[in-house]
């Protein structure tokens, strides 16, 4: 559904691009890098052109390592998050809502204190 490969383990990323900076890319490249099964799924925000693509060059070390669907309504975002094993919130800058939704559809987050 959507793309988004089923057999892979989904780590999703929903947060806005401004709060994924240099050192939130690094740790999740690393992690996608040292996983063959791990893939990375962003949103695909309109108003940030290039985010999608630049994306796709970072994680381009491997086929399938990363994916973007676009922004969709609430209900559907919700439906959509349950399609993660996992939602990686951004440690410089956390998530609210985004992470509440994760958690109140029961999909794990990592995150740290900030």
């Amino acid at each position: 559904e959507a793309g988004l490969p089923s057999s892979s383990f989904l780590i999703a990323s929903f947060n806005n691009p401004m709060k994924i900076d240099s050192d939130v890319l690094a740790a999740w490249r690393q992690v996608v890098a040292n996983t063959s099964d791990s893939a990375m799924w962003f949103l695909s925000w309109k108003k940030e052109h290039g985010f999608s693509s630049s994306m796709k060059r970072y994680f381009q070390f491997r086929a399938g390592a990363v994916y973007s669907t676009d922004v969709f309504s609430f209900l559907e975002h919700l439906q959509f998050k349950t399609m993660a094993d996992t939602f990686a919130d951004t440690f410089a800058y956390n998530g609210h809502m985004t992470v509440a939704e994760a958690v109140f559809i029961g999909t794990p987050v990592v995150t740290l204190p900030g």
